[in-house]
């Protein structure tokens, strides 16, 4: 990999060191893209808790065990965060399955959600 050295100019060119990056030796290779989707997945949904944190267009925490709703409108709130900040052009966040028929709020079990973008 190469790294900028330090910051240039608006009128200089970049210059650049090389970096050799050493990955944790007990992935192996078949697990190296579930692992780079897991750690850039995180790094987003952090950022995006960082900076929206303290408004109202926060990522409402969902807690333990929350039931189909409330994860619901967590997913919702995400897949928009993911709109206005432009990691998709279109989404949206649907329940496909309810475990329970049950008026009363259940913790999930076997529901099913789909999100679009």
């Amino acid at each position: 990999e190469q790294q900028p050295m330090e910051d240039a100019g608006p009128d200089e060119p970049q210059t650049f060191k090389k970096v050799l990056i050493r990955r944790d030796p007990a992935l192996t290779d078949a697990m190296l893209a579930a692992e780079h989707s897991r750690i850039v997945g995180k790094n987003i949904c952090d950022k995006l808790d960082q900076t929206f944190q303290d408004t109202p267009s926060a990522i409402p925490d969902p807690g333990y065990r929350p039931n189909a709703d409330t994860l619901l409108r967590s997913l919702d709130q995400l897949t928009k965060l993911f709109l206005l900040n432009g990691f998709a052009f279109g989404g949206s966040v649907s329940i496909t399955s309810k475990s329970s028929s049950s008026k009363q709020p259940q913790p999930l079990r076997d529901d099913e959600f789909t999100i679009t973008l």
